[in-house]
């Protein structure tokens, strides 16, 4: 599906969000202005150095910056990177059962996660979260570097998060409706996911990344290597 198919089945609401997203203080009056500013701007829309800083979510609070992230597997997934609203919503609900579900069952973490790795990690990260209630910056950059470093995805992440009470909230409470919504606005206003309804007036959202989601690049963003390991 192109972005020039796409345009005509979107709000001005929605694209306004898009606009936003490469085009800051610019102020248009209709619909149509804004789908020509888009196609006229197609290049930056899609360029890949715009989109790999708006893949970066670390100075998004805990909730947004998490359900961004399960919201695009969920829609990398998926045959044409699209789902409907509620099939969306569905999605981003299971994989956090599916994680709270794996993460209490002592064989399968073996199975993935090294005893040592699983030791070392776990204990930096239960002290990351000891102090308050989220984790700032610096205690994610080095959580970073060190499930890099031990060779763990991000998925392993969340599931020994899962383990100590903090994954998908304190006390593994799933993220409602409410917070998934949120963190679509987000996506939108980033240019990453579009918003449309189509012919049976049907909400559908879809992933947008360079070149309409070419793996070689989005792996640099660690999005294949979640996509491969997410369902084992």
């Amino acid at each position: 599906m192109y972005l020039e198919d796409i345009l005509p089945k979107m709000s001005k609401l929605y694209l306004g969000r898009i606009v936003d997203s490469f085009l800051k203080d610019v102020r248009m009056e209709t619909e149509e202005e804004m789908r020509e500013v888009i196609l006229k701007n197609l290049d930056e829309f899609q360029n890949k150095e715009r989109v790999k800083s708006y893949l970066d979510f670390s100075n998004e609070t805990r909730d947004i910056a998490l359900l961004n992230e399960l919201i695009l597997m969920a829609l990398m997934e998926k045959e044409g990177y699209l789902l409907n609203e509620a099939n969306l919503y569905k999605e981003v609900e299971d994989m956090e059962r599916s994680i709270l579900k794996q993460s209490q069952d002592d064989n399968y973490i073996s199975r993935f996660i090294p005893h040592d790795t699983n030791r070392i990690y776990s204990a930096v990260l239960d002290e990351a979260w000891k102090k308050d209630e989220s984790l700032n910056e610096h205690e994610i950059n080095i959580l970073e570097v060190l499930r890099r470093e031990l060779d763990l995805s991000k998925r392993d992440h969340y599931l020994l998060e899962s383990r100590i009470g903090r994954f998908p909230q304190k006390n593994n409470i799933l993220h409602t409706h409410q917070q998934i919504g949120r963190s679509l606005i987000n996506l939108q206003v980033r240019g990453l996911v579009l918003r449309f309804k189509d012919d049976a007036s049907t909400t559908l959202f879809l992933l947008i990344l360079p070149e309409f989601c070419d793996m070689r690049w989005a792996e640099s963003c660690e999005m294949k290597c979640m996509k491969r390991y997410w369902l084992i």
